[in-house]
Parts: C-alpha cells; sequence; structure tokens
C-alpha cells in the first residue's frame, strides 16, 4: 500500500516537473518569437557589413580539455564593418553569432540614418530559438499528458 503512496506522489511532482518545464518552454518561444520577430524603423537603411572579428571566450568553468562541445564551452562575440554615406564605421558588435560564420562574411544590418554607428542586426537569424523553444514546450506537454493518463488509468 505504501509503494501505490509513493507512486502517486512522484506521479503528482512529475507532473508539477512538467509543468515547469512547460512554462520555461511558452516564456522562452515568447522571447525568441519577439526577438525574430523585431521590428526594423522604417527610415533605417539596409546594408551589408562584413565580419572583420569573431572573438572566442572560454567561459567560466571550463578548460580547452573539457569534452563539452565549442558552443557549451565559448562565448561568441562577433564584429563587423560597414560604410553609410562614404563613412566607414568598424569594431561594431552584430549581436548574433552563427557557427558558419566566417572572418569576411557578409551579414546584413538596419543603420539608424539619424545615428550611423547604430544599428540592428538582422532579426530573422533567430529561428533557432523558436525551435528550441517549441521542443521545450512539447516535451512538458508529452510529460505532462502522460503522467496523467497514467493517474487516470491507475496505472500508480
Amino acid at each position: 500500500m505504501k509503494s501505490k503512496s509513493i507512486s502517486k506522489m512522484t506521479t503528482t511532482t512529475s507532473i508539477i516537473m512538467f509543468s515547469v518545464v512547460l512554462v520555461i518552454g511558452i516564456v522562452f518561444s515568447a522571447l525568441a518569437i519577439k526577438l525574430n520577430t523585431q521590428k526594423i524603423p522604417d527610415n533605417y537603411v539596409e546594408t551589408k557589413a562584413e565580419i572583420t572579428k569573431i572573438k572566442e571566450d572560454l567561459l567560466p568553468g571550463f578548460d580547452d580539455s573539457d569534452d563539452a562541445t565549442d558552443a557549451e564551452k565559448y562565448e561568441y562575440q562577433v564584429f563587423v564593418k560597414y560604410s553609410y554615406n562614404d563613412k566607414e564605421y568598424k569594431n561594431k558588435e552584430y549581436g548574433n553569432y552563427d557557427s558558419s560564420m566566417k572572418v569576411g562574411d557578409k551579414v546584413l544590418v538596419y543603420i539608424n540614418p539619424d545615428n550611423p554607428s547604430e544599428f540592428i542586426s538582422d532579426p530573422s537569424g533567430n529561428f533557432i530559438f523558436i525551435i528550441i523553444g517549441v521542443v521545450i514546450v512539447l516535451i512538458g506537454c508529452g510529460g505532462i499528458g502522460y503522467n496523467i493518463y497514467k493517474k487516470k488509468r491507475g496505472l500508480v
């Protein structure tokens, strides 16, 4: 009898845990959608910028011998240069990093014509974060559904 009570408690705990995962997934997805659909002001000018430097910083708690992937061990900063009205702007931080980026690649930026040293990086590169958020939501929903199914069928 005691093990049945522990199983019910474990199922309830699992439902709570998967509910937390679901909420995290929803928040993550919402933030990713907001970033991906960032409105570019109408007066901003679209142009290409060239990647001049990709700075790689080892995150605290890791060293080069760790088995973790580079994406897990390093933080990347991308710097670009672009021209606007015959003036060149250099060493401007781009903001979005993608592992396929290389020095010399061209990326899309939107320049503020009132302050050309200010720009917005192409927001469409954040699509992968929406997918990750949706996967987290599906894991949360699946876990909740499975535990409710077990509870209703008396499998616990």
